[in-house]
């Protein structure tokens, strides 16, 4: 739909079922003596949405604005069992309520550009161990051998990491080049105010039985990019 002054919007909405879903069994830590079939689990799934997309093209100062509003669930049974017996459904990993991106442009003289993109988007769904407790045999309780640690969970992704967001700024300059060639110089700057958007948590068991969770992000600082293109 046109909105005058070179600006288009753009909408959809979407729902679909799924069926004959297939994942691996999560609960399989011993691969051995396992038949293929038993590793995997069938499963069904929906997903619903609202996309949204507001953008101006040309001009001098041009971009686009998108928004999307989503959820999407599995079921798979032994997964997330309730008391019931029946399977409760589980976000998957790549299950986000609100995904926007802001991509603004502004045209300088000479060729020069200003770009800015703000990304911001709900946490993924992760599993959060809720308890933990050793499995010992027996020369372990004789003081000369090892424990195993186990983890509890209340349900497969029953927690979310913290929201994701980043902004990226650039500039860039283009033009001909000896009358002969095209170029474009730009300098970008990514995750400019240093979020650090977490990627993934592991925990570590230390001997003395305490436990410790460390989050690894994906770009803790800003990341600069200079890029020199030249076409004929």
């Amino acid at each position: 739909m046109n909105l005058g002054s070179g600006v288009r919007l753009d909408a959809e909405a979407y729902f679909r079922t799924m069926r004959q879903l297939v994942r691996p069994s999560p609960f399989l830590s011993n691969m051995t003596d396992i038949s293929y079939a038993e590793r995997l689990l069938t499963g069904t799934g929906w997903a619903s949405g609202l996309e949204m997309l507001l953008q101006r093209p040309r001009g001098r100062l041009f971009g686009f604005v998108s928004y999307t509003l989503g959820k999407t669930e599995r079921t798979f049974p032994t997964i997330n069992t309730q008391p019931d017996g029946q399977s409760a459904g589980y976000p998957p990993r790549f299950d986000r309520l609100h995904d926007w991106t802001l991509s603004v442009n502004y045209g300088l003289r000479r060729g020069w550009v200003l770009s800015g993109a703000l990304t911001y988007a709900t946490g993924q769904p992760v599993t959060v161990p809720t308890g933990r407790y050793a499995l010992a045999d027996v020369q372990h309780i004789l003081g000369i051998g090892s424990f195993a640690s186990v983890f509890e969970t209340s349900g497969l992704n029953n927690s979310r990491l913290p929201p994701y967001h980043r902004l990226d700024a650039g500039i860039r300059k283009s033009g001909r080049l000896f009358q002969k060639a095209y170029y474009e110089m730009q300098l970008q700057v990514i995750n400019a105010y240093a979020r650090r958007n977490p990627w993934f948590t592991f925990y570590i068991v230390y001997l003395n039985g305490t436990l410790s969770a460390q989050e690894i992000p994906q770009i803790p600082i800003p990341m600069p990019n200079l890029t020199f293109t030249i076409s004929m």
